[in-house]
């Protein structure tokens, strides 16, 4: 099955930079209103909302590592063979890279894996697992 995901995030950060050596730096909590389009023989299409804890390592000057991981809940009604729910829900982590052009703005790339399922709420509930590789746009209010 292919199809694509749509997953602005915003981010506040809850600590300022804790730690020693390698592991020093913020948590980060992230929001993702997500849609998510499944090509197949029966398309769907689902949105939710999905929350996202993240380590962002103090790294170097331009480059500042990270890890996240985070849930979600999802809606809309799917009718594929691994699952014919309208409620489900995500569990998503991997690590990933800021790449700072300035004090404010940033490109991200990372890694993440996903799994999506119904919990059982539904009689077909096989799971969804995805690995998506995230190029995005991050800008850092003062």
């Amino acid at each position: 099955m292919d199809g694509f995901q749509f997953i602005p995030h915003f981010g506040y950060f809850l600590t300022d930079t804790h730690g020693t050596g390698w592991v020093r730096g913020n948590l980060e909590l992230l929001a993702e209103p997500t849609l998510i389009h499944f090509d197949g023989r029966d398309s769907a299409t689902i949105g939710g909302l999905s929350a996202l804890g993240r380590w962002v390592f103090t790294g170097w000057s331009v480059a500042r590592p990270y890890v996240e991981v985070g849930v979600g809940v999802l809606g809309g009604k799917v009718n594929q063979r691994q699952t014919n729910c309208s409620v489900h829900f995500s569990i998503q982590g991997g690590p990933g890279v800021l790449l700072f052009s300035s004090q404010s703005t940033a490109v991200t790339v990372g890694y993440r894996f996903q799994h999506l399922s119904n919990a059982n709420l539904c009689s077909n509930n096989i799971g969804l697992n995805s690995t998506q590789f995230i190029l995005g746009f991050s800008y850092f209010f003062p």
